[in-house]
């Protein structure tokens, strides 16, 4: 729904506003994160991190490049707990992912703004287990691909305020040694941020 309606916002005409063309975009989104069928059940939703960049081509264009923690927190299931450490102990999931795609940008007003990005990425999935001393893990390196779309107020100058969404597609594995198909039996990881965030904008 948000991709929908900022595309067809990034598609009509508007008024002239600040552009990105030769300037560098850094920003925070903090919130929350959503999954879909085993994972769901078993750990609900959890929270997101990410620290992004924008390099301005055009106007309207650039290319973006986003470091992002996906925190599911903690196993809800005794049974795929024990069944994965041997004892009834906590285990939590976590994803770390690196992406880069292509980034557009367009003016509804001289101060709302919205956004599309799509790209890939390389996403680092762990499954941990606390400790008081030491912390045991699996860790799994898998690619996925991603889409996402926001709207930004400015504020001043160089800042703006964000509300953005994005979904993940991360492959998963085949096989108990991948974590995130043990808790899901499935070969495919859906992962749907909402965040508020911060942008600021170089020159």
């Amino acid at each position: 729904m948000l991709l929908t309606v900022t595309l067809a916002a990034i598609a009509s005409p508007t008024a002239t506003a600040q552009g990105i063309k030769g300037r560098e975009l850094l920003g925070l989104r903090l919130g929350g994160l959503l999954t879909s069928g085993e994972l769901d059940t078993i750990f609900g939703s959890g929270t997101e991190m990410e620290v992004y960049f924008v390099e301005g081509f055009a106007q309207w264009f650039g290319i973006s490049i986003s470091l992002s923690s996906h925190n599911f927190g903690e196993s809800k299931s005794v049974e795929k707990n024990i069944e994965f450490t041997g004892l009834n102990r906590g285990v939590e999931l976590r994803i770390y992912s690196l992406t880069a795609g292509l980034y557009a940008t367009r003016p509804f007003t001289r101060r709302l703004y919205g956004s599309v990005e799509t790209g890939f990425g390389l996403y680092t999935i762990t499954a941990a287990i606390p400790g008081f001393f030491f912390e045991g893990s699996l860790t799994d390196n898998q690619f996925g691909v991603y889409g996402g779309a926001g709207f930004q107020y400015r504020v001043g100058k160089q800042l703006r305020l964000e509300l953005h969404g994005k979904y993940h597609y991360v492959f998963s594995g085949s096989g108990d040694e991948h974590p995130a198909y043990f808790f899901s039996g499935s070969n495919r990881t859906d992962i749907y941020q909402i965040t508020l965030g911060v942008t600021f904008l170089t020159r």
